[in-house]
């Protein structure tokens, strides 16, 4: 692509970034200018102030890393007939995102996931557009991992997306634990047409998962980030039934189409509950961590089993009844239990291409991968978020729960009292 073609964007971590102006046509669309204003890390920011970047910043870092990928995979002739599919797939990759990100999605809101909101996105926006020389509905099958090697590059177990937000989050929240070997950009390699990496490539591999294992610990699972994640959801639930309250009632379609902003603004006109959450949240009043049960604890007896099996009603009837015996209003208890699936390290499962033949995984061959899989999924909490005044007394009502192998067999609603227990 001749240097006339290109336009310069400068980013914090990579410097200088040339697109295309097809690249250009595509971001100053409305869906990807509206991630201006959608957090990268949601919540976490109400605990690190530097934590304001967005998924704009995001996706831009992540079309630089899918183009650098793949440039260094294919011959020049193949790179160029498919640069602008995965250019374009890059930069719609998030664009589905619902307002604070995974927030929303942590806890179960009856909305679709991201993925299938960008595919939607993608293939709306190129078929709008005129003379755009890319299908709307190839990049959409890039997105949704119908493309072997384009889909594991942006989206697949070690890949851009997540090369770029560890680097990207550690630099905004200020943390030193984000540190990947970037000498792995240059060791992935093509076998049957899927993702691999060399075999010079174990050490950095390791960096990667590492650096996952203890963002999660440090940064993603912060209780102050969790507590306001619960409670923005709480006034959503509330909002989602504000003919209840003599509000104004969110759509869903509205809901996802908000920016951060522009949701706590709509969440203040949707009756006088979602107001007063949303107003809590503003001036920082947040509900306080009372206990925790984590997976070390819940191990035996099949009790991990059961908190993390356990579904929204049966979640929300725990909160109802902890809320009854102490004296609260149901939005002011949160039991907060995190999607199992954000503990399991995918990273560990990229190919090891060696002499000519990959059929080992990063986690099969390196130890040390392996351990940080184990400490990364034992970070998994179940946690229990009241009024600060009710701390002490939700702390012994969440410790008898635990001691009962942290759930009977549940019903909705619970009959019986807990601190009859």
């Amino acid at each position: 692509m001749k240097p006339d073609e290109m336009k310069m964007i400068r980013d914090p971590l990579y410097g200088d970034i040339f697109v295309s102006c097809s690249d250009v046509r595509l971001i100053d669309t409305d869906a990807i200018q509206r991630l201006k204003g959608v957090s990268q890390l949601g919540t976490l920011q109400w605990v690190y102030p530097g934590a304001a970047h967005t998924r704009f910043e995001h996706s831009i870092g992540v079309l630089y890393l899918s183009t650098t990928i793949a440039r260094q995979l294919l011959p020049r002739d193949e790179y160029d007939g498919i640069r602008d599919l995965l250019s374009a797939a890059a930069l719609f990759h998030d664009s589905g995102h619902a307002p604070f990100s995974h927030a929303l999605e942590e806890f179960e809101l009856p909305i679709e996931q991201h993925e299938e909101r960008s595919i939607k996105l993608v293939r709306k926006t190129i078929e709008s557009m005129n003379d755009m020389e890319i299908s709307g509905r190839e990049v959409g099958d890039i997105i949704a991992g119908k493309k072997d090697y384009l889909s594991n590059i942006v989206a697949g177990t070690l890949d851009a997306d997540r090369l770029d937000y560890l680097r990207r989050d550690a630099l905004h929240t200020g943390v030193t634990y984000g540190i990947i070997d970037t000498r792995i950009l240059s060791l992935f390699k093509l076998w049957n047409d899927q993702l691999a990496i060399d075999e010079r490539a174990i050490i950095p591999g390791e960096t990667v998962l590492f650096a996952r294992y203890v963002m999660r610990a440090v940064v993603y699972d912060h209780k102050v980030s969790r507590s306001v994640g619960g409670m923005l959801i709480k006034a959503i639930e509330c909002a989602l039934e504000a003919d209840n309250d003599n509000g104004n009632p969110i759509s869903r379609k509205e809901l996802v189409s908000l920016k951060d902003v522009d949701l706590l603004s709509r969440l203040k006109q949707c009756g006088e509950k979602s107001k007063k959450i949303v107003e809590k949240i503003e001036r920082r009043d947040i509900l306080k961590l009372a206990g925790q049960s984590n997976m070390t604890q819940l191990v035996d007896d099949g009790a991990f089993g059961r908190a993390t099996d356990m579904n929204k009603q049966q979640r929300l009837a725990w909160e109802t009844e902890l809320a009854h015996e102490l004296n609260l209003e149901p939005f002011e208890v949160i039991i907060d239990k995190p999607r199992i699936d954000r503990y399991f390290i995918k990273e560990g499962e990229i190919p090891i291409f060696s002499r000519g033949r990959s059929n080992e995984s990063l986690l099969d061959r390196s130890e040390l991968a392996t351990k940080i899989n184990d400490a990364h999924r034992s970070l998994w909490a179940l946690r229990l978020y009241v009024p600060e005044q009710q701390r002490s007394r939700s702390r012994m009502l969440f410790e008898k729960i635990a001691k009962i192998k942290l759930y009977p067999p549940l019903k909705s609603p619970i009959k019986k009292s807990y601190t009859n227990w």
